[in-house]
C-alpha cells in the first residue's frame, strides 16, 4: 500500500482514488498551466480546491525539498572534488532548484493533498453509481 501511495504522489494522481489526475497537464515544465488543476477529479469527482488558498501549506514542503536539494549538492561537491570551489558550488545549488522547482511545486501539492485527503479505494466505483461525497 505504501508503494502505491508513493507511486500516485510522484505521479501527481488524486489521493482519494489514486487514478486521477490531479493537474491538467501532466507535464510540470509547460509553465502556463504549471498551477491548472481540475475543479474535481475526473474518476472520483472529489473536490481539489476545497476552500481558497488550500496549498498555500505546501510552500512549507517545498521550502523543505528546495533546502534538501542545496545541502545535497553541497555534500557530493565536497564528497567528489578535493577542493570545490565555493562559487561553483553555490550556482550549482541554485541552478538544481530552480530545474526541480516545477516538479517539486506538483509534487509538494500532491503531498498536502495526500495529508488531508483520505484514500478510498472505491471512490471510483462510488463516483460511477452517484453515490459519492465532493
Amino acid at each position: 500500500m505504501a508503494a502505491n501511495l508513493i507511486m500516485s504522489i510522484l505521479k501527481g494522481k488524486c489521493p482519494r482514488c489514486r487514478s486521477g489526475n490531479l493537474f491538467e497537464n501532466p507535464n510540470p515544465y509547460i509553465f502556463k498551466d504549471l498551477f491548472k488543476m481540475p475543479e474535481h477529479c475526473s474518476k472520483c469527482g472529489k473536490l481539489l480546491m476545497p476552500q481558497p488558498r488550500f496549498f498555500d501549506g505546501s510552500m512549507y514542503i517545498n521550502y523543505a525539498f528546495s533546502v534538501a536539494i542545496v545541502i545535497t549538492v553541497f555534500t557530493a561537491s565536497n564528497v567528489l572534488f578535493e577542493k570545490p570551489n565555493v562559487t561553483y558550488m553555490i550556482l550549482a545549488a541554485i541552478g538544481g532548484a530552480i530545474l526541480f522547482a516545477p516538479y517539486s511545486i506538483r509534487l509538494t501539492r500532491t503531498i498536502w493533498a495526500s495529508i488531508f485527503w483520505k484514500y478510498d479505494p472505491k471512490a471510483v466505483e462510488k463516483f460511477d453509481t452517484g453515490k459519492y461525497e465532493p
